[in-house]
């Protein structure tokens, strides 16, 4: 099992292809993403992508 301790999948150079990012991530084994915000307002749109992610489960 692979864990991705840091990352910044909010980030606008994700906005396109996050959904992409993340299913390499799932094909390379990698099971958990642990995605950081690291401003109030990146902080939100972490929680955001989180919950869009989640619901998509």
């Amino acid at each position: 099992m692979f864990i991705d301790t840091h990352c910044h999948l909010e980030d606008e150079k994700f906005s396109d292809d996050c959904a992409e990012v993340l299913s390499r991530a799932k094909i390379a084994g990698v099971e958990r993403i642990i995605n950081f915000g690291s401003t109030l307002q990146s902080s939100i749109a972490v929680a955001e992508l989180a919950k869009k992610v989640l619901e998509e489960l």
